[in-house]
């Protein structure tokens, strides 16, 4: 039997929009709802989304991230300071030492950066120096957009990235790791502390090892504390954030889910839009056990599997 190997399947927003229409029955078969009332469903999908983002995890929305830290600063708000996916972060150190005012770089490898990326370069007193790449001149040089600020040694850190991370729902967990070795090494926070517990913590400026953290949300941009204050830009701090879903910001927009989804979103959607179309209440009763349903088996399969163990009870009985 022949299979087309295509795994690709997915919908645009407008299309969820005239299926679920066409779900509440306000358009028939090959119909498409007016530019009102896509207009109306847009905003109706686009508030479901949000609403279904305080329930909980969605696992494709979990990642792994990297907080580029700045010596005796406690305090980075995600969004603005410098944060980005793990996926998209690129460590290095320096081939060579590299004199002040430098701006072309040898360093051990180049590969994964390319013009235009975010660069920092680990100097001799401490502190990173930023700027971005002009150009990716070999697998071992690069070419910056500025010159140094001041001297950096041979094996010298240099961090890259391309994006700049957005304001995460929440941080799960933490951990510091360290760069100066042959690999890093990473070293799990040991708390990840609620507003109270953090702000009253004494010596928030002390530096030293970060070995806790407090996530604020916010409103556009969300604020992680992490205590101690660092004592060196050799580390990052590497952490779990649950990010936002994106808008639909088109019609043509493909939904910030997998394709599993997409028959919840379709009637879940119809179950918002029913009323305003004047579906019979016999009929919302119906649609609304169907966007139950498709809900329900989508988040069981969005959960991450755990491990369950059994311990004896001794000396009871």
């Amino acid at each position: 039997m022949a299979t087309s190997g295509s795994i690709d399947h997915n919908r645009t927003r407008d299309e969820i929009i005239t299926a679920a229409y066409r779900h509440c029955g306000a358009i028939a078969l090959g119909e498409a709802p007016s530019s009102n009332e896509t207009n109306t469903a847009a905003t109706a999908l686009e508030n479901m989304i949000k609403a279904w983002q305080a329930e909980g995890t969605h696992l494709w929305k979990v990642e792994e991230c990297t907080l580029f830290l700045t010596v005796g600063t406690e305090k980075y708000t995600l969004g603005t300071d410098r944060a980005t996916k793990a996926s998209d972060t690129v460590v290095t150190k320096l081939g060579g030492d590299e004199a002040a005012a430098q701006t072309v770089l040898t360093v051990d490898s180049s590969t994964g950066m390319a013009a235009s990326d975010i660069v920092g370069i680990v100097l001799d007193s401490g502190s990173v120096d930023w700027t971005t790449i002009s150009s990716v001149d070999s697998s071992t040089q690069i070419t910056v957009a500025s010159g140094l600020t001041g001297a950096a040694a041979e094996d010298s850190i240099v961090y890259t990235y391309t994006t700049r991370l957005g304001r995460p729902l929440r941080i799960t967990s933490a951990r510091r790791r360290d760069w100066t070795g042959s690999n890093p090494v990473d070293t799990p926070f040991a708390n990840m502390y609620s507003h109270s517990e953090y702000f009253d913590l004494p010596n928030k400026k002390d530096q030293g090892v970060p070995i806790s953290g407090y996530y604020d949300p916010r409103l556009s941009a969300g604020d992680l504390y992490i205590w101690n204050a660092p004592n060196t830009s050799n580390d990052t701090v590497q952490f779990t954030a649950h990010l936002a879903i994106d808008d639909f910001d088109t019609a043509s927009t493909n939904p910030d889910f997998p394709a599993e989804w997409l028959e919840a979103l379709e009637w879940n959607l119809a179950v918002r839009l029913a009323s305003d179309v004047g579906t019979p209440p016999s009929e919302r009763t119906w649609i609304k056990s169907q966007a139950a349903e498709s809900k329900y088996l989508v988040t069981q399969w969005d959960s991450e599997p755990v491990s369950l163990f059994f311990q004896p009870a001794i000396g009871i009985g």
